[in-house]
């Protein structure tokens, strides 16, 4: 888990996502695979938010453009666009918490719809290339969504930008070095190829 003071992560995080080896897609597990992971504890969630804000303003003028993607605000506009998200609000009432589970599962699946939309989106933003995609708000859309399930989307398709997961919780916990923790607490699954931040070189 990240022990750094605020400076120090944003002095940390700053120095990689401006270096040319990150940009160009070098130095991860597997190059090919440009996603990486940065674990904090989720009671530190706004200061984290504020850290990605600042990142996203300060890269700017270096010519690192950042498209920050709300996995949250992602599935609401999907849900929308397919014309469901008003009858989700409606029947919601009516539903047990299995069946709306079920329900958005089936409407958002990771393969067919958040990951073709998050790369579409992390092609341009302002009519500017993307140089990075954030992820954020996995807590959010837990447990409708999960961190494993959009992160082995990502990995068969994944190669033009390196994308950055914001991930409240951890990443291994001794035994199983790739075990994703939600809240520190919850087992969110298995990701093998990713990148943890905390280790990169």
């Amino acid at each position: 888990m990240n022990t750094q003071t605020d400076e120090q992560r944003y002095n940390t995080l700053f120095s990689i996502f401006s270096s040319p080896d990150f940009l160009n897609k070098h130095g991860g597990i597997d190059v090919t695979v440009p996603i990486y992971l940065y674990s904090y504890p989720v009671e530190q969630e706004k200061t984290v938010m504020k850290l990605r804000e600042q990142l996203i303003k300060n890269l700017y003028p270096k010519g690192i453009n950042i498209h920050d993607i709300s996995l949250y605000r992602l599935a609401l506009d999907i849900l929308k666009e397919k014309g469901y998200l008003q009858r989700i609000f409606e029947s919601e009432p009516n539903l047990s918490k299995e069946e709306l589970l079920e329900t958005l599962q089936n409407l958002l699946s990771p393969e067919d719809d958040l990951v073709p939309e998050i790369l579409r989106r992390g092609r341009e933003k302002n009519d500017q290339p993307i140089s990075i995609v954030f992820l954020s708000d996995v807590a959010r859309v837990y447990p409708y969504i999960r961190a494993h399930s959009v992160l082995n989307a990502l990995q068969d398709v994944s190669r033009q930008v390196p994308i950055v997961m914001f991930f409240p919780g951890e990443y291994g916990d001794g035994d199983d070095s790739s075990c994703l923790k939600l809240f520190g607490r919850i087992p969110n699954g298995n990701y093998y190829r990713i990148t943890d931040l905390e280790h990169y070189r």
